[in-house]
């Protein structure tokens, strides 16, 4: 008897979880305007860089990500060490121009990032090439929230950053 309650109980759930995912698809689930999330990475990037939180910053960069052999983890941790030294840190960037196909996109903009502290105090860029990728999520396992990441840059020239 127990047995048959907890696989009834099991079903319930299942059928729930079911409904509540095409019910919440329906009523959160809009249909997505990916230059208007691209440009919300842009400014949740300028926030987490201003902010000098890592954490924040790197949840933008794909695990894939690659700047003339520098991976996600040595970017993080160059980030760091940037943030340990840069103090005031201001960054600005131009309306990019985004060029979307399918779950890939294209940004040309420019950008400036100014701060006290190292041996430089600023880095300009304009213009610059970042592409990004769409990368599939999930809230709770059932609502998608799929989120644009950084999988690449061309044009940005290097320079010698503090901490560097």
């Amino acid at each position: 008897m127990k047995r048959k309650r907890r696989i009834g109980a099991i079903l319930a759930i299942l059928v729930l979880l079911i409904l509540a995912r095409f019910g919440l698809e329906a009523t959160i689930g809009k249909p997505e305007d990916p230059q208007a999330s691209i440009r919300e990475v842009f400014a949740e990037a300028k926030t987490a860089i201003e902010a000098r939180n890592t954490a924040d910053f790197m949840q933008i960069v794909s695990d894939d990500f690659n700047y003339e052999g520098v991976t996600k983890n040595e970017l993080q941790r160059n980030l760091r060490r940037f943030f340990m030294v840069a103090k005031e840190i201001k960054a600005t960037y131009q309306e990019p121009a985004i060029y979307v196909t399918g779950a890939t996109a294209q940004v040309t903009t420019g950008f400036e990032v100014t701060w006290i502290g190292g041996a430089a105090e600023n880095l300009k860029v304009d213009p610059v090439q970042i592409y990004f990728r769409k990368k599939p999520s999930r809230i709770l396992y059932i609502i998608p929230d799929d989120k644009w990441q950084v999988v690449g840059i061309e044009g940005l020239l290097p320079t010698r950053m503090p901490g560097f």
